[in-house]
Order: structure tokens, then C-alpha cells, then sequence
């Protein structure tokens, strides 16, 4: 007895140290576990592709490469288009985070080359997406436009009613950044109306504060700063870091501009402490030309040209076009404050520089032309959907009327054939027959009628050949009730 129970209890031991090790092991651990038992095919390849998308996650880059260049090469192998549209894709998003634009859209392109041969719409919608963000981050905006729209289209014909969203968000963007911003705002309004009907609480945060930029642009400051607080409120309950950070920065940008600019850093500096943890270059250097620009109102010149020399650094290394030429223009009135203007004529030639390279005319008409063309395709859309409910609409009529008109005809026929048991004048028997065949008749020419269209092309004469050889055909049939009815008659 004794030794059954020390037996017990070490089984007991052992098996609550077993559920203790596997409790510990990560994803990445079983996935690692899982590759030794696969052999060369598509669940190597999808577990590989997991692999890499678990240290991309865990910004583990290299790792990253090395599995997923390891499921590409296997997928060509294997020719498993699927698994190597993935591999492309993972790679596009691994060098995306490491703000390396002009590799990242080689993956994504190469994504969407596989996604457009194998009809895959989903695929196809989402790699036009993430082009058309890498343009935007280029300084291409017609082009990233270009791409949005398309995606856009693709989602709109899923019904997939989170992704329109998102890309009427997106599109709000490009036309943010263009200076455009009563466009950029019904943008912005289109997707928070479609977040707040699908009750997503995540996004419904990033709808506000965006909306609030766009009055912040336009000097509207009591709407912007609305906006931005209820931004806030609503990031802080589902604790959304991004988008605290975002609407700290925006409500310090509305006291910078009221005035209030200790205030206006204290906000800023706020939010980019919680920006500098998430690690997004782009958005830090952007956030460093905010912080500089009110650094200068304070007279703090030598903050304000440090943080302006580290954000100019980080957006060249990344290409990021727009924040250069925030950077110089924010460098123009360092310079013109601390009276040096040789330096701040050659800050606001940059500035000019990139400004033109990003927004003009050619551009501004490219965008037009583009977000024309979807509206045009959109309308065309709809009056095609009309049509054919319309159509649908006359196709259900018109089997109802034949039902009843061969209802009528069947009727009309079966007291024609019981006239030789009920007492009629002989005229009016004739006569009934007569009406049947004439009944039938109409009904075959208007059941017929569109086929006899398509073939004879509308021509009269041959419309009318039709319908004598219809008539002709007819003829027996009178002569044959004719007869059976004068017979019963007889008897």
C-alpha cells in the first residue's frame, strides 16, 4: 500500500511538472516542434510561414528572413501558390517595420502578381493596400491613391464593410496630407460612420481624431479639440497606446496654437514618450518637428535644432519625403528666430523643394482625375444594379401574367373538350374553339416574342415569315377540334 501511494504521488509529481514545461512553451517553440515531423510539402511551408510572421511579431527580423525565404523556396518547389504569396507578403510586412520602402514594395509586388493569377480578390485588395501605403510614405500620393481606390473597389464588392472603412480612412489621409481637407474630412466622417455601425471600439478612437485634425488645419480649434478628447477618453478605456499618444499630440498642438505653449510641450512630450516605446520612426520624427516648432515659441533654440537634426536624420533614412519637408520648413523658422537668414533661405528652398516634388499641379490633377473616375465607376455600379432589379422585377411580372394567360387558355380548352356532353349551339362551339386557338396563339407569339427579336434582328419581314409559320401550325389543330367536335355532336 505504501509503495502504490509514493507510486502516485510521483506520477502525480512528474505530470504536474510535464503541464508545468508545456505550459511555459511558446508558440514559437511548437511551431519549431512541428517543423521536424513535416516532410516537403504545403504544411511545411505554412508552418514556416507561421514561424516567420512569430519573430516578426516579436521584431526578431533576421529570423524572420530566414524562415520565410526558407517557405518561399519551398512553395516554388512545390509550386504552392497559396504559400508563396504568404512568404511574399511576410517578407513585404518584415522589411515594411524596418522602414525599408523600397524593398518592402518588391515583396508586396511580388504578393500581388501571385494573388492576381490565382483570382484571389481578397489577396488582391489587401496587397493594393499595403503598395499604396509605401507610395504614400515615398511622396507619391496619385499613386498610392491609385491603389487605395482599387483596393477599395475589391472590398466594396465583398461587402466587407470594416475594410471600406479603413480605405475611406486611408484615402482621408492622401487628401489630408495634400492640404486637401474638406475632402479629407468626409473621408474621415465615411469611415467613423462605418466604425461606429460595426461597433469597432478599436477604430472608433482613430475616426475622431482624425476628423479633429482636419479642423485643427482649418483653425476650427473648440472642433478639433472636441475631437481630440474624445479621442482620448475612448483610446484610454480599451487602452489603445497609439492612439493616446496621437491625441495627445493633437491636443497639444491646439494649446501650442491658443498660446498656451508649456502647456502644448507638456501634452507633446507626453505622447511621445508612449510613441519612442512603439518604435515607429516615422511617426517619431514627425512628433520631433512638432515638439521643435513649439520649442522655438519658447526660445529654446538648442532643443528645438536637436530634435529637428534627429528627425531630419530618421525620415532621410527612411525616405520619408513629407516629414523632410515639414523638417525644413520647421528648420525656416528656427533660423529666421535666431536671426540667421542665410540659413533659413536655404531651409525654406528645401522646404519649397520637397513641397513641390509632393503636392502640385500635376498631381493634384492626377488625384482628380482618379478619385473622378471611381465616382463615375461607382455611379455605374449602381445604375447596373438598378437595371437589373428592374429586369429581375419584369421577369417575375411577366411569369405571373403567362401563368395566368395559360391558366385562361387551359380552361378555355377544357370546355372545349367537354362540348360534346353539354348542350350548345353548335356557333357558340365553334366559336369557343375559335377563341382557344386565337388565346393560344397570342400566347406563343408573346412568350416567343423576345427569341423571334434576337434572331430576325427586328426585321418586320421576316418577324411576319415567323408568325405565318406559327399560324400554319395552328391551322391543323382548329380543323382537328373542329372535327371531333362535329362527331360528338352527331352522336
Amino acid at each position: 500500500m505504501a509503495i502504490t501511494t509514493r507510486y502516485l504521488l510521483l506520477t502525480l509529481l512528474f505530470n504536474s511538472l510535464h503541464l508545468m514545461l508545456n505550459g511555459q512553451q511558446t508558440p514559437t517553440d511548437s511551431l519549431l516542434l512541428v517543423l521536424k515531423t513535416t516532410g516537403e510539402d504545403t504544411n511545411k511551408v505554412n508552418t514556416l510561414n507561421k514561424l516567420g510572421v512569430e519573430y516578426l511579431n516579436a521584431d526578431n527580423f533576421d529570423k524572420c528572413i530566414e524562415y520565410t525565404q526558407q517557405a518561399m523556396t519551398l512553395s516554388v518547389q512545390i509550386n504552392y501558390q497559396k504559400g508563396e504569396a504568404k512568404s511574399f507578403s511576410t517578407m513585404g510586412r518584415c522589411y515594411l517595420y524596418q522602414s525599408k520602402y523600397p524593398e518592402s514594395l518588391k515583396y508586396y509586388n511580388g504578393a500581388l502578381a501571385i494573388y492576381c493569377e490565382m483570382e484571389y480578390k481578397p489577396g488582391v485588395a489587401d496587397m493594393c493596400g499595403k503598395i499604396g501605403t509605401i507610395c504614400l510614405h515615398q511622396g507619391n500620393p496619385p499613386e498610392a491613391l491609385k491603389y487605395y481606390l482599387f483596393a477599395l473597389r475589391i472590398y466594396e464588392d465583398l461587402d466587407n464593410k470594416g475594410k471600406v472603412a479603413d480605405y475611406y480612412n486611408n484615402i482621408g489621409n492622401i487628401y489630408y496630407d495634400q492640404g486637401d481637407f474638406n475632402i479629407a474630412r468626409r473621408n474621415y466622417q465615411a469611415a467613423l460612420k462605418l466604425w461606429i455601425y460595426l461597433g469597432d471600439k478599436e477604430a472608433i478612437p482613430l475616426g475622431y481624431h482624425n476628423v479633429g485634425a482636419t479642423y485643427f488645419r482649418q483653425q476650427n480649434y473648440p472642433e478639433a479639440l472636441k475631437n481630440y478628447q474624445r479621442s482620448l477618453a475612448l483610446a484610454k478605456e480599451i487602452g489603445d497606446e497609439a492612439i493616446v499618444a496621437g491625441a495627445y499630440g493633437g491636443i497639444g498642438s491646439v494649446y501650442d496654437e491658443q498660446g498656451d505653449h508649456e502647456k502644448a510641450l507638456e501634452y507633446l512630450l507626453l505622447g511621445l514618450e508612449i510613441e519612442e516605446k512603439q518604435g515607429n520612426k516615422e511617426i517619431i520624427s514627425y512628433k520631433y518637428t512638432i515638439i521643435a516648432h513649439v520649442l522655438t515659441k519658447l526660445k529654446r533654440f538648442t532643443e528645438a535644432r536637436g530634435y529637428l537634426k534627429d528627425a531630419l536624420s530618421i525620415s532621410f533614412d527612411i525616405g520619408a519625403k513629407t516629414i523632410i519637408r515639414d523638417t525644413y520648413l520647421q528648420l525656416t523658422f528656427l533660423d529666421s528666430s535666431e536671426e540667421d537668414f542665410k540659413s533659413a533661405f536655404n531651409d525654406q528652398r528645401m522646404f519649397m523643394l520637397y513641397r513641390d516634388s509632393i503636392h502640385n499641379d500635376e498631381n493634384t490633377e492626377k488625384m482628380l482625375e482618379l478619385q473622378g473616375q471611381y465616382e463615375f465607376e461607382k455611379e455605374q455600379m449602381v445604375i447596373e444594379q438598378k437595371e437589373k432589379e428592374e429586369a429581375r422585377r419584369i421577369a417575375r411580372r411577366n411569369i405571373l401574367q403567362y401563368t395566368i394567360i395559360l391558366l385562361a387558355i387551359l380552361l378555355v380548352f377544357g370546355i372545349v373538350l367537354s362540348l360534346g356532353f353539354i348542350k350548345v349551339s353548335e356557333q357558340v362551339s365553334l366559336g369557343l374553339i375559335f377563341i382557344s386557338l386565337l388565346l393560344l396563339f397570342e400566347f406563343i407569339l408573346v412568350f416567343i416574342d423576345p427569341y423571334v427579336d434576337n434572331i430576325t434582328h427586328g426585321v418586320p419581314i421576316y418577324k411576319l415569315l415567323v408568325n405565318l409559320l406559327l399560324a400554319t401550325l395552328i391551322l391543323p389543330v382548329h380543323r382537328f377540334l373542329e372535327s371531333r367536335f362535329k362527331k360528338r355532336v352527331k352522336k
